[in-house]
């Protein structure tokens, strides 16, 4: 992804921010606006992502200390470890590794176990990756197709094209059998933790769950550009081991996917043979019954009248025997052709798996780097799914670290104009534009709150003027009453 010297970015440069999820996103266009949004029954996943990427995170901090500084974090560890409140040594780890001061109760949250956390923080983390990547994993397995979405790398979201009439195929369907799933998952897997990643699976989780909260808006933003520095450093030994394990998972969906058809093969093998031994069973029956009928007619062989009436007889029987034989067998045959053509079904299906295997097949078994890698295997997917390269309408623009950036056209206007701005300056710009505008909703609850509170005071006000009319009513008719009835006295005086 990063330029190189002496050759034009445009040769053979596609996008390679991506997300591929298990349903499809919606748009939401209440108030006017066009927003992506997951749909409502995506709270669990969202809840098991990001929490994958909680702990991927902090893996990856921790594994970059101490690649960098070994010694001294040894050092701090085994400090913490000393510490008697094993809170505060908590909150010193998460600290050192990059969280903010105002998140570490979070954090604290989501770690159950802290004290096997403080005793082995690499160890603990680990194991916990490897167990929410399974619990995510399942979302996977559980979908005949998914769907494949370009991430705009400026403004950090999914792209969905909302013109039915354009070239564009976004969100791009998968089934879950594809080559090409298994050869992209290990890049998204990698790049989890990319700001980028992290910014899309934050605009779109904080929309699914309200239990999920923003993770880069909990990490400081030194560590979200390590973690971007990190994942650009990422080696083929990491995409190695991803696409070995992604691959045996696949073969193992496969092979039980074959083992349930055989299965249900042979059951239906069973049943065939049970239907014909029940018709060897009615043919033997049948055989008695002729037997005893020839006993009969060698009984009253004397009378040939009768004779001749029961060989009429048998004939018609026979006729009719051979016609049910007749329409038996063309019913078996009906069977077996309706057998045949699903099982060449199913064999199609294995055949369009194994052309899918085919067409991946002649790639380069070393490549330099994971980006080179990742921009062979997008190269690959854009030119059988998108062969037009419409990319969603992006394109490609350089910003001031010498990356190319895919974004749609406004953002393309927009990163030019800021052109002269770094990506540290574009992340520091966007937290103060965050900041800004957290000031400003925060203003609009207070004036909610004080018009709600005047509102309420009126409220009062008016109740308590109409139970003082109201008493002024009752009053007046108490009065009334009484100036009645003392008039009545006096007549009767």
């Amino acid at each position: 992804k990063p330029v190189v010297p002496g050759i034009d970015v445009a040769d053979g440069r596609t996008p390679t921010c991506f997300l591929i999820l298990p349903f499809r996103l919606e748009i939401d266009s209440s108030n006017g606006l066009n927003k992506v949004v997951p749909p409502a029954s995506a709270a669990r996943f969202f809840d098991c992502l990001v929490m994958l990427q909680e702990f991927n995170t902090l893996q990856q901090l921790l594994n970059a200390k101490m690649t960098y500084d070994e010694e001294e974090t040894t050092q701090f560890l085994k400090n913490c470890r000393e510490k008697q409140e094993v809170t505060d040594a908590v909150d010193s780890i998460l600290t050192f590794l990059g969280v903010t001061e105002s998140s570490l109760k979070y954090f604290m949250f989501r770690i159950e176990h802290i004290g096997a956390f403080v005793q082995n923080p690499m160890q603990f983390l680990e194991e916990q990756s490897g167990r929410v990547f399974h619990d995510w994993w399942k979302f996977y397995q559980n979908q005949q197709v998914l769907y494949f979405y370009i991430v705009d790398e400026y403004y950090q979201r999914p792209v969905v094209v909302l013109n039915s009439s354009s070239a564009s195929k976004y969100p791009i369907e998968i089934r879950a059998t594809a080559s090409a799933l298994r050869d992209l998952i290990p890049f998204q897997c990698l790049s989890l933790t990319s700001v980028n990643i992290l910014m899309a699976v934050a605009s779109l989780s904080t929309r699914a769950s309200a239990s999920t909260t923003s993770l880069p808006s909990r990490l400081k933003e030194k560590a979200l550009l390590d973690l971007d520095r990190l994942n650009r450093q990422s080696t083929m030994t990491d995409y190695h081991v991803l696409r070995n394990a992604f691959g045996k998972l696949s073969k193992a969906a496969k092979e039980e996917k074959r083992k349930e058809r055989q299965k249900r093969r042979q059951e239906e093998s069973k049943l065939e043979a049970v239907e014909e031994e029940k018709e060897g069973a009615d043919e033997e029956e049948e055989e008695v019954k002729e037997e005893e009928k020839e006993e009969e007619e060698v009984e009253e062989e004397e009378e040939e009248e009768e004779k001749e009436e029961e060989e009429v007889e048998e004939k018609e029987e026979e006729k009719e025997e051979e016609k049910e034989e007749e329409k038996e067998e063309e019913t078996k045959e009906k069977e077996k052709a309706k057998t045949e053509v699903k099982k060449k079904k199913e064999d199609d299906d294995d055949d369009d798996e194994d052309e899918d295997d085919d067409y991946y097949l002649n790639r380069p078994r070393y490549f330099a780097s994971v980006d080179e890698a990742r921009l062979y295997e997008l190269e690959l997917f854009f030119e059988r799914y998108d062969p037009q390269g419409d990319y969603a309408g992006l394109g490609w623009v350089l910003d001031r670290d010498g990356l190319v950036r895919w974004t749609s056209p406004e953002g393309q206007a927009e990163m030019k104009h800021l052109d002269t701005m770094s990506m540290a300056e574009h992340l520091s710009r966007k937290r103060q534009l965050e900041e800004a505008l957290k000031e400003v909703e925060q203003k609009l609850k207070l004036e909610e709150l004080k018009t709600a509170q005047s509102t309420e005071e009126v409220n009062l006000l008016l109740n308590e003027k109409r139970q003082l009319l109201q008493n002024k009513q009752n009053l007046e008719r108490y009065i009334e009453q009484q100036r009645a009835a003392s008039e009545a006295c006096c007549v009767i005086l």
